[in-house]
């Protein structure tokens, strides 16, 4: 260190100093570095040099004066750097007076004094600032840095600060400026690519909606929507509360997602109305594929739960107008009833019982018969193990079919000896291919 020290002391008193200079910044590892240690010497002869280098030559002269003025700020304080500034900015050099600033400690007392040099500087300062803002920022800070960030265009960078919040000492943010936040996120959505990873920014995303207070019926739709917009990043984290909590309490918010998953082609005037089109198309697809919940699950009882589940289809039936999107909405519903839990451990819940006897659409039966058959997944079995458990399945519809018809609902009875048949001949179908692995 005091090598280098005594080193750059003969240099600086040298006369072809300056000539020396630009080619040493070429040779070195990090401008920035040599323009730091240049300014630990404390010369007022280097100030005048480096304060005075033309405008706009290249990277390395620029990060030689941050790293000057950082040490330079060190040794002579507020008022020195104060006086920088302003004469950088006066003589065209705004860049280089927001590139110095933004490698300083960050918080009230420098941005005061940027606000102080004016003239653009501020403006300049939070378009350059970088996303990870370091130092330890107080409540009140981190909300005017996020504030500022957000008036510069700059979403991606407002979001990365507010989900370092400390959670530990601070209150949490005003809901207000996380809602305006991430909706500035979807307004700017390639601004996120900037960050990391699809799951580094839906990590960031799921830990500033869960600083979300209490919102009022204003705040929630607008939550809802974010949720709804963000849905593909979320979902490993956690998912979507508020949203999917809204699907089953709000009959006209899932008949929404229906229109907008499965509602017509139109010509677009623009190529960009055609792709908001898309991505409502998409995120309306990825809302009703990824939900596995059902109504009434804030039921105080089962049997209230049912009269939740069946008055709650009725209504989304209600609200989709056309034909066509009606029996795309009721494909969805038969989802929605195969999944639903039963009161008295008999397949199809009480709902659909009524719903499929009322015969309330002529496919629904054919609709739960396949929503059933798709609730099963992945089925894991050895390869010598034949239709066991098709067998099983078949048995256990067969009980439910028999006690449907004593309780009066034949065509959910249908539907349960439908799906029995249909496990009966994959159960055979597994048998013959057991058979062709021992005996090939």
């Amino acid at each position: 260190m005091r090598l280098r020290h005594e080193s750059l002391q003969l240099l600086a008193e040298d006369p072809e100093f300056l000539s020396k200079l630009h080619r040493l910044i070429y040779e070195a590892e990090s401008p920035a570095l040599l323009g730091f240690a240049l300014g630990e010497l404390g010369h007022y002869s280097l100030e005048d040099l480096l304060l005075n280098l033309p405008v706009g030559i290249d990277d390395q002269h620029s990060d030689l004066l941050r790293g000057f003025i950082a040490a330079k700020h060190n040794h002579s304080g507020t008022p020195w750097l104060m006086s920088a500034l302003k004469y950088l900015v006066q003589n065209g050099r705004m860049n280089d007076a927001a590139r110095a600033t933004a490698d300083l400690v960050p918080g009230t007392s420098l941005w005061s004094l940027i606000e102080q040099v004016g003239n653009g500087l501020p403006e300049t300062y939070w378009k350059l600032l970088g996303p990870d803002i370091y130092g330890e920022l107080t409540r009140n800070e981190r909300l005017h840095a996020i504030r500022r960030l957000l008036e510069a265009s700059r979403p991606a960078s407002a979001l990365v600060v507010l989900s370092h919040w400390n959670r530990k000492h601070d209150d949490p943010p005003p809901s207000e400026i996380i809602l305006e936040t991430l909706e500035a996120c979807i307004a700017d959505a390639d601004s996120l690519r900037t960050l990391s990873t699809p799951g580094g920014i839906g990590y960031r995303i799921n830990n500033v909606l869960g600083m979300l207070g209490k919102l009022e019926e204003r705040g929630l739709e607008r939550a809802i929507r974010i949720e709804s917009f963000f849905l593909p990043l979320l979902g490993q984290f956690g998912g979507t509360p508020r949203l999917f909590r809204a699907l089953g309490e709000t009959p006209r918010l899932f008949a929404l997602a229906v229109s907008l998953a499965h509602s017509p082609d139109e010509d677009m005037a623009t190529d960009s109305d055609l792709q908001k089109q898309t991505n409502s198309r998409r995120a309306a697809l990825d809302i009703l594929h990824t939900w596995k919940g059902t109504p009434g699950e804030q039921a105080s009882s089962p049997e209230e739960r049912d009269a939740v589940v069946e008055a709650w289809c009725r209504a989304v039936g209600q609200e989709l107008t056309t034909t066509a999107l009606r029996e795309m909405g009721w494909r969805q519903l038969a989802c929605v009833l195969a999944r639903s839990p039963s009161l008295d451990g008999v397949w199809p819940c009480r709902a659909a019982r009524n719903l499929l006897e009322e015969g309330i659409h002529p496919e629904l039966r054919r609709f739960m018969r396949t929503a059933k058959w798709n609730l099963r997944g992945l089925v894991m079995r050895s390869s010598d193990e034949g239709g066991a458990q098709e067998r099983d399945l078949a048995t256990r519809f067969r009980k439910d079919e028999v006690e449907l018809r004593a309780q009066g609902f034949s065509v959910a009875a249908t539907l349960a000896r439908e799906l029995a048949e249909r496990y009966d001949w994959e159960s055979e179908d597994e048998d013959s291919q057991a058979a062709e692995w021992r005996d090939p």
